[in-house]
C-alpha cells in the first residue's frame, strides 16, 4: 500500500489539472479589479491547454518507464508538475497561465503510462485490482479537490495547494523501490531480488513467484534479437489487437461524449446560467 501511495497522490494532483480550469475560468471572468481579465477566446487556451499536450507526455513518458525506471518517471514527473502549478500560482499574465497549463498538462500525459505498471508490478496479486481501480478513483478526487477548493479560495491559493500534491509525492518515492520486474529486464538481479522481498515480502508464494521471474529473465536473456517485422507479427495475434480494438472504441466514444468540454468548461456554462437567472 505504501508504495502505491506515492503514485496515487501523484494522480490526485495531476487530476486536479482537468478539474482546475472549471474554477479557475469562472473567477478570471468575473475579476474587474484583478490584474487579470481574460476574454472568452484566452478562456478557451486556457482550457484547453493542457489537453493539448497530453498524447506527447504520454509518448515520452512510455520511453522514460522504459528506459529510465517505473518509480524515476514518477520522481521526475513530480518536478515539472510542482513547477507547473507554481507558475499558474504566480501568473500576472495569461502567458504565464497558459505556460503552466501546457506544463502540468504534459504531466498528466507523462505519468499515464507509469502508473498502471508500477502499481501492478508492486502489488500483491490479491490488491492488485483494487489498488489499479484507485488510479480512476484518484483522477476523480483530484477532480473533486479542485471543484471544492476554488469553490471557496482564490485561483491562485487554489494552485498553490494543487502544487503540494507533487511534492508530497515526491517525498513519499524517496522511500520506496524501484519496480522489481524493470530491474530483472535491465539485469540488476540483486536489486530485483531486494525489491521484490520489500514490496511483496519473504512468504513461500513470494519466493515462488521471484523464482519464476528470475528463470524468465534468464530465458530472455538467451534469446535470438529479433528483428522489427517478427516483433510486428507478434502485434497481430487476436490476444492483442481485439483487447486494443475494444479499449480504442470505448475512448473514441468516451471523448466524442464530450467528457472534455464537460470537465474543463463546466464552471463557465454554471456561472452563465446563473447571470442569464439572475436577469
Amino acid at each position: 500500500t505504501l508504495v502505491a501511495l506515492g503514485p496515487l497522490l501523484l494522480t490526485v494532483g495531476l487530476g486536479m489539472t482537468s478539474g482546475y480550469s472549471a474554477i479557475l475560468l469562472p473567477q478570471l471572468l468575473s475579476e474587474t479589479n484583478g490584474t487579470l481579465s481574460i476574454d472568452p477566446e484566452q478562456a478557451s487556451w486556457i482550457a484547453s491547454m493542457a489537453a493539448l499536450p497530453m498524447a506527447t507526455g504520454c509518448i515520452f513518458g512510455g520511453i522514460l518507464t522504459e528506459n529510465l525506471g517505473r518509480r524515476s518517471t514518477h520522481m521526475l514527473t513530480c518536478i515539472p508538475s510542482i513547477i507547473g502549478w507554481l507558475v499558474i500560482s504566480f501568473a500576472i499574465n495569461t502567458r504565464m497561465i497558459l505556460t503552466g497549463r501546457f506544463i502540468t498538462g504534459f504531466c498528466v500525459g507523462m505519468l499515464a503510462p507509469a502508473t498502471g505498471v508500477y502499481i501492478g508490478e508492486t502489488s500483491e496479486p490479491r490488491y492488485r485490482g483494487f489498488l489499479l481501480a484507485g488510479i480512476s478513483f484518484a483522477v476523480s478526487l483530484g477532480l473533486f479537490l479542485s471543484h471544492l477548493l476554488g469553490t471557496f479560495l482564490h485561483w491562485q491559493t487554489t494552485a498553490v495547494i494543487c502544487s503540494s500534491m507533487p511534492a508530497i509525492s515526491l517525498i513519499l518515492m524517496l522511500f520506496v523501490p524501484e519496480s522489481p520486474f524493470w530491474l530483472a529486464q535491465k539485469g540488476q538481479l540483486v536489486k530485483a531480488e531486494k525489491s521484490f522481498y520489500w514490496c511483496r515480502g519473504s512468504s513461500e508464494t513470494a519466493k515462488k513467484e521471484l523464482t519464476i521471474i528470475l528463470e524468465r529473465q534468464n530465458l530472455q536473456s538467451q534469446e535470438i534479437e529479433r528483428t522489427l517485422l517478427e516483433k510486428f507479427r507478434e502485434l497481430l495475434v487476436p490476444e492483442f489487437f481485439k483487447p486494443l480494438g475494444i479499449i480504442t472504441v470505448y475512448i473514441v466514444a468516451n471523448q466524442w461524449a464530450g467528457v472534455n468540454a464537460i470537465t474543463f468548461l463546466h464552471g463557465i456554462y454554471h456561472e452563465g446560467n446563473h447571470r442569464r437567472w439572475s436577469k
